[in-house]
């Protein structure tokens, strides 16, 4: 069974310099990486495919060991040990096919030393949480993409661990698939969770931090609880340029121009946004379309892109 944790501390994940090369490899797959985070944090580990997410979180797991630098988990450098604390949600799972889902959660539970009454009630309930009571008998090797994905969370939050690591978790999913481990993911609190995609949206729509991971390097760690604004595109008839000084509080910019319309881009805030289309509809101004996307997606390419640019 899980060890009890006297007490949580502030710092449950810490990498300080972590760096790894694979053999064979001219570039590290993590290079000097350093980065901590806080209890009860939903972070999300943001790249493109190849930046180093899984290295990361393998590293993190113990399933790798790094070149150099140091990992600590709740305090400890004694990963082997601090492995009971961590739930881990493989991207590419491999060996569950033959079994079952009843038959995994009984290895799950011998494997944490719970047993009896226990484990019984513990397999029932995770059943239910992954919605896979009806299936527990089934061999896996059946199962959807997105039941595999339900089944994984479910074992990784088996013993009850405090973090949890989930890798590419809506990767290959259809919609319905995506809905359902979405909905799944929502239900979980009270604990730490690392989220590593290339998704923008899912890691804005569910994480409170982000970590920028590219080439293997940390670009940059954001508070995504200081970031209230979206970037909105409205395209209007050309009565908005007259308007535009006003829109300058909000990063207005003009993108495009045509004969007949105009594309304006601003920064701005929900409530902030209703305020610019009172203004626009007080001077008559037309509208014929609205685009928005988060703000995130711009810090991440302006990140990128300037980790990209040619040193002068």
């Amino acid at each position: 069974m899980i060890e009890p944790l006297k007490k949580i501390p502030s710092i449950v994940i810490e990498c300080q310099k972590v760096s790894k090369t694979y053999r064979g490899q001219p570039t590290p797959a993590l290079d000097a990486v350093s980065f901590q985070i806080r209890r009860g944090q939903r972070v999300g580990l943001m790249g493109a495919n190849g930046s180093g997410k899984s290295t990361l979180l393998k590293v993190v797991m113990s399933f790798l060991r790094p070149d150099g630098g140091r990992v600590r988990i709740l305090g400890s450098e004694d990963l082997e040990n601090a492995r009971q604390y961590l739930g881990y949600v493989s991207e590419h799972p491999v060996g569950l096919e033959n079994f079952t889902p009843r038959e995994l959660f009984t290895f799950a539970a011998r494997m944490h030393r719970i047993a009896g009454q226990g484990a019984r009630r513990r397999t029932a309930e995770m059943l239910a949480f992954s919605g896979l009571t009806h299936v527990a008998d089934d061999l896996v090797e059946g199962f959807s993409k997105g039941m595999m994905q339900r089944l994984q969370i479910a074992l990784a939050l088996f013993h009850d661990p405090p973090i949890l690591l989930l890798d590419e978790p809506l990767s290959g999913l259809d919609p319905q698939g995506q809905a359902d481990v979405r909905r799944m993911l929502d239900r979980i609190h009270d604990r730490t969770i690392l989220l590593a995609t290339h998704r923008l949206d899912e890691i804005e729509a569910f994480c409170d931090a982000g970590i920028i991971l590219h080439r293997g390097r940390i670009q940059a760690v954001l508070e995504f609880t200081e970031m209230q604004q979206e970037i909105f595109q409205i395209t209007a008839d050309q009565k908005i340029l007259s308007v535009l000084p006003r829109l300058q509080p909000w990063r207005a910019r003009l993108l495009r121009e045509d004969s007949d319309r105009v594309v304006v881009e601003v920064h701005a805030s929900a409530g902030d946004f209703q305020r610019i289309l009172h203004l626009l509809q007080h001077q008559r101004v037309t509208i014929h379309r609205i685009r928005s996307r988060g703000i995130l997606e711009d810090l991440y390419l302006r990140y990128v892109r300037r980790e990209d640019s040619p040193a002068l």
